[in-house]
């Protein structure tokens, strides 16, 4: 079964700007922490790489509040946020024991979205296209959408 085994984030909201790692195993994952300590930010930032654009649901006013720290006045160059997951039993269709899928974006907005490090960009429609590909076989990708030409 396809589990997720690792989120890195780098820039994200309370996460500042060194790469956090957390590490999952399967079965039931519980995350602990005093409130404000940024537990909820775990998930949007899993959220966040697997494509979410509402600000509404990633718990803020505009997709730049994202950034850590950008009411510092701070020069922000990049928030990026990575899952892993396992798969070793091929649910996702991708010759790969693990599947990364990470999302980058820098303060002007547009995202870059990356498939176990391979560049794919959205084409403001929904759907993330690979490079210049005009192939238009879809990939059921991880994220549980067929909106991944390749």
């Amino acid at each position: 079964m396809v589990h997720i085994k690792k989120v890195e984030i780098y820039g994200f909201k309370s996460f500042g700007y060194k790469n956090t790692v957390v590490n999952m195993e399967k079965g039931v994952i519980c995350v602990t922490g005093p409130n404000g300590s940024g537990k909820s930010n775990i998930l949007d930032a899993i959220m966040f790489a697997l494509g979410e654009n509402s600000p509404k649901i990633l718990r803020v006013d505009k997709l730049r509040s994202l950034f850590h720290d950008q009411s510092e006045g701070r020069i922000h160059k990049l928030v990026r946020s990575s899952v892993s997951f396992d798969n070793t039993d091929r649910g996702i269709p991708i010759d790969s024991n693990t599947v990364t899928i990470t999302r980058e974006m820098p303060p002007q907005g547009e995202s870059q979205y990356y498939l176990n490090g391979k560049s794919y960009k959205n084409d403001n429609n929904g759907a993330v296209r690979c490079g210049s590909s005009n192939t238009k076989q879809t990939e059921r990708c991880a994220t549980g959408y067929d909106h991944a030409y390749c």
